[in-house]
């Protein structure tokens, strides 16, 4: 079973979540965080803090910023058939609590107790399929009724789908014993048509090739000041590849100035389109996050192709930092995104003469990630 808690600062700009301190009846392991993170899993927006705090030493601090909600979770070991009551002391402009696979009706509360320390409470039955204490270590999808695929996160990509074409899929969990809970009721979607302008006709995540058979193409050049607080084609954008390459330094969310060549520059870049960044330092003009979905990088696909070139290495190091949240370096982006949709090349032209590098290399790695 997995517990969870999310925060979202509205009127405070931060939020702060508490567990009491252990007792007797407490199965949850470093309830109040005097340990620190120990045995948590949390954002980059949580950390642990002296004050304030309800009781005990410490309490959790988490503060969301664009697509980091502030979560923190740990999976705890619990009996089949069994009440339990998860509660914690909070205060902040919205607090989130609640617990997944617990094999019942997963439990959820919230609050808004603002500066107040408030305890939310809520009770739950743990379901009856498991024979023993040991928690849920994955979850099995099956696809129309085929046989489960094993899935270790909460999280499942399809693959093999077919355009134009109705799915059913449904889920159980599973403890390392092997006992597992009845499926779920059925959920179903229909992939897009091919070649309707959807994301039927291209594979996730993308490799994108820039065929250039001429420069004269009057594009021009838009200056970021230009940009309008709300992009009125925003929601119709398919794919969206920025140029990460022939630039000079530019500031990132972390108020530092990255330098096109090396990870940090993608991660930075890319940072900003998914968590939404101030135009021109304007923090009252603010260029909403798009989806995971819509963005890809666009970096040259050899030395040749222009200023920026980005070695393999070092273009999935960045690319695994955005997707994962794992191999990152100085900059650390505010969420993480597993839905980033890819990478362009500058262009076929110059991949086919520097021997397809760009292109037999990042297809086999995001392949990989699928």
């Amino acid at each position: 079973m997995n517990l969870r808690a999310a925060t979202a600062a509205l009127a405070l700009g931060l939020a702060t979540l508490h567990a009491t301190p252990a007792q007797a009846a407490n199965i949850l392991p470093n309830p109040g965080f005097e340990s620190g993170l120990s045995g948590w899993t949390c954002t980059a927006g949580a950390q642990a803090v002296a004050s304030p705090v309800h009781g005990g030493a410490a309490a959790l601090r988490a503060t969301p910023q664009g697509g980091d909600l502030a979560r923190c979770g740990r999976q705890v070991s619990v009996r089949p058939s069994s009440s339990y009551t998860l509660s914690a002391w909070v205060q902040g402009g919205y607090v989130f609590l609640g617990a997944t696979g617990t094999g019942g009706a997963d439990p959820q509360t919230w609050g808004s107790p603002g500066a107040a320390w408030t305890q939310l409470r809520t009770t739950f039955t743990t379901g009856p399929s498991a024979t023993d204490d040991v928690g849920v270590t994955r979850y099995e999808v099956s696809r129309d009724g085929g046989s489960p695929v094993a899935v270790t996160g909460t999280s499942h990509r399809a693959t093999g789908l077919s355009a134009d074409t109705t799915y059913r899929f449904k889920v159980r969990a599973c403890d390392a014993a092997g006992n597992c809970s009845a499926y779920s009721p059925e959920a179903s979607g229909t992939t897009a048509a091919a070649g309707n302008g959807g994301d039927g006709g291209l594979p996730e995540p993308v490799l994108v090739g820039y065929l250039h058979a001429s420069f004269a193409n009057g594009s021009g050049y838009v200056k970021m000041g230009e940009v309008p607080e709300e992009c009125a084609m925003r929601d119709d954008l398919t794919l969206l590849h920025v140029q990460d390459y022939n630039s000079g330094p530019i500031m990132g969310l972390d108020g530092q100035y990255h330098t096109m060549g090396g990870h940090d520059f993608h991660v930075a870049m890319t940072d900003m389109l998914l968590a939404g960044f101030p135009i021109m330092g304007d923090a009252a003009n603010v260029f909403p996050p798009l989806r995971q979905d819509q963005v890809a990088i666009g970096l040259p696909a050899s030395v040749n192709a222009g200023n920026g070139y980005t070695t393999v290495t070092e273009v999935q190091k960045a690319f695994g930092c955005l997707a994962t949240g794992t191999g990152c370096g100085t900059y650390r982006p505010r969420g993480v995104y597993p839905g980033l949709r890819g990478l362009m090349a500058w262009s076929i032209n110059w991949d086919r003469h520097n021997g397809y590098e760009f292109s037999r290399n990042h297809r086999a790695y995001l392949d990989g990630l699928t």
